[in-house]
């Protein structure tokens, strides 16, 4: 990328986490790998407190199911980026041959408290580690 972000025209995807319907669908993590894989890079995650101190994706006021955050964010890494060893001819996954090289951007639709804002922190940097 040579421009500012502003120039680009970004593919983007609202509650990415649902398999169908915002009222009673599933909440799940392959629909994030789903949307990289087909261009989009924008992705919304929905934040709450779960269990045991840790936050879960799902569209709140319905009855969708819950998916962990960390899965979320694991899934994100694992597809959002080409493989590093594409350039020297390493081989891969046919699918990880169509993940962009262009930035993520990570909406988060943040429900949770301080403690559980953390605790994502913690979460992000130590799965996204520098991306």
């Amino acid at each position: 990328m040579t421009k500012p972000l502003s120039h680009y025209y970004i593919n983007s995807s609202h509650n990415t986490f649902l398999t169908g319907n915002q009222l009673t669908s599933d909440s799940s993590e392959l629909m994030y790998r789903h949307a990289l894989l087909s261009g989009i890079r924008c992705v919304e995650i929905d934040v709450f407190g779960g269990p045991q101190g840790e936050p879960q994706v799902y569209h709140k006021y319905t009855r969708t199911s819950r998916v962990p955050f960390r899965l979320v964010v694991q899934t994100i890494n694992d597809f959002a980026f080409p493989p590093r060893g594409r350039a020297h001819g390493i081989s891969c996954p046919a699918e990880l041959l169509r993940a962009s090289e262009y930035p993520v951007i990570i909406s988060v639709e943040n429900h949770c408290p301080l403690l559980l804002q953390e605790r994502m922190a913690e979460i992000l940097t130590t799965v996204l580690g520098e991306k």
